[in-house]
């Protein structure tokens, strides 16, 4: 049944893995025979009702700041320890997170200006959506549902698209951060800040672009070009500190080697940022021979 249904794709080794620790857990139990059975914890969760439910409703983090409570958040993005964080119109700086208790641990950030719209949404943005964004601005088509508004700010938009060049560039700088303009979904822009935060760079997805705080446009070519040069990163290592995994209702069941690589499958794209990123690279290459 595992080699031919639908979890054919799981490896063998990680198979006896999850077997071994969920015996671990008292979800199962083996009889001499070789028979698995219900475990001690196991008997409890089948007889209970919500043990037929599928989906759990989206856990809410508790954000707080020197022992006073700012308010909850639901976490689409993976969060690590001293990323930025966004929230109620300021920036924050992650000083640690319990996941257990399900509360982040924040400071006030010293972060450049916030995005005009604050992405507090629990859905992650899909490619194609932030490609056609890029399309609409880079055309003049009007959109005739628009009101009066909308249509000043998508004006503006397409203008600051235009004069700052975002059709033929990917790279730009602005007040003592670096921006990566990606066009991307959060699956590839979230790949993306683990990586550059696994060498250092203080990167948070805001989405269409990535922000890197405190950093010059040579930096993030350094740093592309070294994480090029390291080859296909694993989902272990991109997702070492990672603290809020346990998205799904049994990924508390999941040994850290299964949960990394499921968590991977549904939220990171590693081989399409690993191709974006040689896209930048070749941009910052073209840069320096034309200057």
């Amino acid at each position: 049944m595992v080699e031919t249904g639908p979890f054919s794709n799981i490896e063998k080794h990680d198979f006896i893995i999850l077997l071994r620790y969920l015996g671990q857990k008292k979800l199962i139990t083996q009889e001499s025979s070789g028979l698995l059975l219900h475990g001690e914890l196991g008997e409890k969760l089948v007889n209970h009702y919500e043990f037929y439910s599928a989906f759990i409703s989206n856990e809410e983090y508790r954000i707080e700041s020197n022992g006073k409570s700012l308010g909850s958040i639901s976490l689409k993005n993976p969060l690590t320890p001293n990323m930025g964080l966004i929230f109620a119109g300021r920036r924050w700086r992650v000083l640690e997170i319990n996941s257990e208790a399900k509360i982040i641990m924040v400071m006030p950030d010293k972060g450049g200006a916030i995005p005009y719209f604050e992405n507090t949404g629990t859905a992650m943005v899909h490619s194609r959506i932030r490609q056609r964004m890029k399309e609409i601005l880079l055309h003049s088509q009007e959109i005739p549902f628009l009101d009066a508004t909308a249509q000043k700010m998508l004006a503006e938009a397409r203008e600051y698209f235009r004069v700052s060049n975002l059709e033929n560039t990917f790279i730009r700088e602005m007040g003592g951060s670096t921006l990566l303009f990606t066009w991307q979904g959060d699956r590839v822009n979230n790949t993306l800040v683990l990586m550059l935060g696994s060498l250092g760079l203080d990167a948070s997805n805001e989405g269409v672009h990535i922000c890197i705080s405190n950093s010059k446009k040579s930096m993030l070519h350094a740093t592309v070009k070294k994480l090029l040069s390291n080859g296909i990163i694993t989902p272990a290592q991109l997702l070492k500190e990672v603290k809020n995994l346990e998205s799904e209702k049994w990924d508390w069941a999941l040994p850290k080697t299964v949960l990394d690589k499921s968590y991977a499958s549904v939220a990171l794209e590693i081989e399409l940022a690993m191709d974006f990123l040689v896209k930048v690279l070749e941009e910052t290459n073209i840069n320096k021979v034309c200057n």
